[in-house]
């Protein structure tokens, strides 16, 4: 019985979620920022320059949900994640994150912006791979020549025996 509990009676895992918001440009700059990505991101798509906007950090729980608002480029924007299921050991260790992107808008009134319902960028269902970095995906910005790109690497953060 002792081994069993052993396995099965640890308080919820916790992940920590690195996300990374990429812009593709057709200027063939190079940030080293994104180094890491930029050959693999370069041999998929057709832009020749990638740049960091933002990155973030959140942590999360099993059939936890989480909002950040980020800044970048002088716009704003909105990521929220679901953190379904974190499976954290073996060689099968991934987490199930629904991830969607808005850009935040408002309307002008006599009294100043108010916010509307955003934008929606992109949203996506995906299995993560613990310790892997994965390209979420990709949506046009604003301007016909440059793309938003979205980036999350998991890590488990915690993960303890009840006593």
């Amino acid at each position: 019985m002792e081994k069993v509990l052993a396995i099965y009676d640890r308080s919820p895992a916790t992940v920590t979620l690195n996300f990374q918001l990429i812009a593709a440009e057709p200027v063939g700059a190079r940030d080293p920022a994104v180094a890491g990505l930029d050959s693999l991101l370069r041999g998929v798509l057709k832009f020749s320059g990638y740049r960091l906007l933002r990155t973030t950090v959140a942590n999360a729980s099993e059939n936890e949900r989480v909002s950040q608002s980020l800044a970048a480029d002088q716009e704003t924007y909105t990521l929220r994640v679901l953190v379904s299921e974190i499976r954290n050991e073996g060689a099968e260790a991934s987490v199930h994150l629904t991830v969607s992107l808005e850009k935040d808008q408002s309307v002008v009134t006599p009294g100043g912006k108010t916010p509307v319902a955003g934008k929606e960028l992109l949203s996506t269902g995906v299995n993560v791979p613990i310790g892997h970095t994965v390209v979420l995906g990709a949506a046009a910005a604003d301007g016909a020549d440059r793309a938003l790109i979205l980036t999350v690497r998991p890590q488990i953060a915690n993960v303890t025996r009840r006593d």
